[in-house]
């Protein structure tokens, strides 16, 4: 079996580490209310992977902070709640190798009710409904905690305040925990499969965040013949069941291809910096987006002395005046949301939350 070296993290997972890391720190302070209350992270210190804090990763981190507090302090009046905070669990009712840290969770035996929160930083969008990792969690946080009966509510949060698309930032999905187990087995069928020594090599979505893709046979093959497929000669007019066919390849190949790109990225890019020449490739240094390189005291005693306040250039955000303390109806009423209309691919999923 092929060994595939471990990939470095790339910027975007750097910086979704650090948001992460803000997240935590806002928990932990709203939980210490009063007394021995840490300072909330400021815009330009300095996470512990090394990423520079920016106002969008606090921003949303406070989203997600917010809303773990929100629902925590009025469960806490029925007692006996029990939360965790970025803590590992194992997961041995799908496979005694699966484990995974929640960024959140909450068990309140009152109401009957199982919280996992997933705090998500980047663009793409994730739903709740069905969500595998928050299975996963759901399952290992029972185990942890010990409980499993009808009665038990598992709740399934995706916060994802940068996701672009028109669904809220709050996804939720509440499923019975005989509904968690039905779904645990087939997470289990799938990881006994995938781990079995004859395994066959799958695509699917899941292709888009393996480390292994860019050699992987499986990947290779479907790439390319959904591009020859996509690119083959087609007729002035389509069927309704052939024009969706038809959108659905060049979908599936666009997805593929993007995946194989991203991969063989990080693969020219590591021969590259080590020294070796690849062919028609090289690596230039680009300017990224001007940022402050100093502490934000600093700066702005600075600016304060040339006669700038820095603090009040240009227009804040409607949710950052929420934030300040603007009534949130006011704000609403001088705001909006941009809409339009967007192709999307129907994979049956919508008709499964209907009758779930």
């Amino acid at each position: 079996m092929a060994v595939i070296p471990e990939q470095p993290e790339t910027e975007e997972q750097l910086e979704g580490s650090a948001s992460h890391e803000v997240g935590y720190k806002l928990i932990q302070s709203g939980l210490r209310r009063g007394e021995g209350q840490p300072p909330a992270p400021e815009e330009g210190e300095i996470a512990s992977n090394g990423v520079v804090l920016t106002e969008e990763m606090i921003e949303c981190a406070e989203v997600y902070a917010d809303d773990f507090l929100r629902v925590y302090y009025p469960s806490i009046l029925d007692g006996g709640v029990q939360i965790g905070l970025e803590e590992r669990v194992s997961m041995p009712g799908i496979h005694n190798k699966i484990f995974g840290s929640p960024d959140a969770w909450l068990y309140n035996p009152k109401a009957r009710l199982l919280i996992i929160w997933d705090y998500k930083y980047g663009h793409v969008l994730v739903d709740a409904f069905e969500n595998p990792q928050g299975l996963c969690y759901g399952s290992g946080v029972a185990n942890l905690l010990r409980i499993g009966y009808p009665e038990l509510t598992v709740e399934i949060r995706i916060i994802q305040p940068r996701a672009y698309s028109h669904k809220r930032i709050f996804k939720t999905w509440q499923l019975s925990y005989t509904e968690l187990l039905k779904y645990q087995h087939e997470l289990s069928v799938c990881a006994y499969d995938a781990l079995h020594p004859s395994a066959q090599l799958r695509t699917g979505k899941h292709c888009r965040f393996c480390d292994a893709r860019y050699c992987c046979p499986a990947a290779l093959e479907v790439g390319v013949s959904l591009f020859e497929m996509a690119m083959k000669p087609i007729p002035v007019e389509f069927t309704p069941e052939a024009l969706g066919l038809q959108m659905a390849i060049i979908s599936r190949a666009k997805e593929q291809l993007k995946a194989l790109e991203s991969g063989y990225e990080a693969q020219v890019r590591a021969l590259i910096t080590s020294g070796k020449k690849v062919t028609w490739w090289d690596l230039e240094t680009t300017q990224g987006r001007e940022v402050w390189d100093k502490p934000t005291p600093e700066v702005l005693a600075v600016g304060s002395l040339m006669g700038v306040d820095l603090k009040k250039i240009g227009l804040i955000t409607p949710n950052a005046a929420k934030k300040a303390g603007m009534n949130e109806d006011l704000v609403n009423s001088l705001s909006r949301r941009n809409q339009g209309l967007k192709l999307v691919y129907n994979d049956g999923t919508k008709a499964r939350k209907v009758f779930t």
